[in-house]
């Protein structure tokens, strides 16, 4: 009960972070965009981003196996939290970070057999306006959905 009411939670906080970031980035806020897509990726790994973006595409799919195998929810939330963070780079015309994070979120996918980016980071990245929150919060719902199996 308490591990799956934590994991719920875990997801919804990665969902917001995810939000802001692309909503932060529509505004012109990078540097804001910027570390909330890092919080993503630490929400994610459970662990400091900045491991992550130490590691070669290779290197983060060898650390996300270590003691198994790779568990495709977790992998799904981090590819689409590099994603994210790609984005922002680009915007920041840091290109080459950019496509560092596009290969390793590309790495995670093929690792743990997902074939793309979640829909719900898709229709955000999408939207060229904030939109209407309320409608965000409930794609997160549905995400977080998709992922448990369980209503929220």
């Amino acid at each position: 009960m308490y591990e799956q009411d934590y994991i719920l939670r875990i997801i919804g906080l990665w969902g917001q972070a995810i939000r802001r970031a692309l909503e932060s980035l529509r505004i012109g806020h990078q540097a804001e965009a910027l570390e909330y897509a890092e919080q993503a990726i630490r929400l994610a790994l459970d662990t400091d981003p900045a491991l992550a973006l130490r590691l070669t595409p290779e290197g983060l799919v060898a650390y996300l196996g270590i003691g198994g195998d790779i568990d495709s929810r977790r992998a799904q939330m981090l590819a689409d939290a590099l994603d994210a963070r790609a984005r922002v780079l680009l915007e920041m015309g840091r290109d080459g970070e950019a496509d560092l994070d596009t290969a390793r979120a590309d790495a995670v996918r093929e690792a743990a057999g997902i074939e793309a980016v979640s829909d719900f980071v898709l229709e955000l990245a999408r939207d060229d306006d904030v939109g209407d929150l309320r409608q965000i919060g409930e794609d997160i719902d549905v995400a977080v959905d998709e992922i448990t199996g369980e209503d929220v």
